[in-house]
């Protein structure tokens, strides 16, 4: 007994010592944002043929990068392979390998990642970008359509970071990075399936670097979740903003160069834009029936209604 009293002794008097390094560390790191050369690197990026994934890239390329760009569109890739030359020069075709696969293909996912290690000799960044929504009601979604969502959007983290990691941990080193969404935080109608699947990837995210650090501690593998809020892409074709004064949408080439800026400082959880944190604090102190009013306020139950599908664009700018 008496030895469980001071363990718990011990724990409340290093608590707050916690509490004041990490915050120490959050300002120092407000003030003088980390920044780690990735020039010469492999970076892995899946949905690159359009949208977010083919800015990232592009981005990648620019900072020196070699980029392993995977899609299903090989129309997507070929776009994306132009881009990087534009911004790239001379040095853009070197840098840029594309890998056709639908990684919504457990089998698919496991052999391009073999054949990006075949090809590319190496991999030290993946980025977990692609990602599609159905957009229903629970009662009127296909089932086909909502377990390929999920292929898409969370089993291929899984399949993805299994096939891959075992190289980064031979290496002693690598980067993980996933495209989650704000959605993974705060349920709204009509994306029961596609906020259960960023939820996880949330969760999967801090789970393997919880896994990591434990498991594997002379290893430097960070792991980065990014939560952007509506993004201006074909993702949501026909939705805005229901509260834009406060949640503007987000400019893809903003959202890219946030994610970017992540990889570079190895941060863990970053949420587009920054005000989104207090909605998730909200979130978890706030009585159930003021959430739901603070919902209603946001218009969070009439968001989808304007849906009108997803369109997949090759049109980004590589600004």
């Amino acid at each position: 007994a008496m030895h469980a009293i001071v363990d718990v002794l011990f724990f409340l008097v290093r608590l707050p010592c916690w509490f004041a390094i990490s915050w120490v560390q959050f300002f120092y790191r407000c003030v003088v944002p980390k920044r780690k050369s990735i020039r010469g690197q492999v970076a892995m990026v899946t949905g690159a043929g359009a949208g977010i994934g083919q800015l990232i890239c592009v981005r990648l390329a620019r900072l020196g990068c070699r980029v392993a760009a995977w899609d299903i569109s090989s129309e997507g890739l070929e776009a994306t392979r132009r881009l990087v030359a534009e911004a790239c020069g001379s040095s853009g075709s070197a840098q840029f390998e594309s890998f056709i696969c639908d990684v919504a293909s457990r089998e698919a996912c496991y052999s391009v990642a073999k054949e990006t290690l075949n090809r590319m000799g190496r991999v030290d960044i993946v980025v977990n970008n692609a990602g599609i929504v159905q957009g229903k009601t629970l009662l009127d979604s296909d089932d086909d359509k909502t377990e390929k969502l999920y292929r898409v959007n969370l089993l291929s983290h899984y399949w993805i970071t299994k096939a891959l990691l075992p190289h980064m941990l031979s290496r002693g080193s690598g980067h993980l990075f996933y495209t989650a969404s704000c959605a993974g935080w705060i349920g709204a109608s009509h994306l029961s399936d596609y906020c259960a699947s960023k939820a996880a990837d949330v969760i999967f995210a801090e789970s393997l670097q919880s896994e990591l650090r434990s498991c594997y501690p002379n290893a430097r593998i960070p792991v980065t979740t990014l939560c952007p809020y509506l993004i201006r892409t074909g993702m949501f074709q026909g939705c805005n903003s229901p509260i834009e004064w406060l949640f503007p949408s987000l400019d893809p080439a903003y959202v890219a160069d946030r994610a970017v800026a992540a990889i570079l400082a190895e941060e863990s959880l970053v949420a587009v834009p920054r005000i989104v944190y207090c909605f998730i604090a909200l979130k978890t102190v706030l009585p159930n029936p003021a959430y739901e009013a603070l919902q209603k306020l946001g218009n969070v139950d009439q968001f989808m209604l304007p849906f009108r599908g997803s369109v997949s664009s090759s049109k980004a700018k590589a600004n």
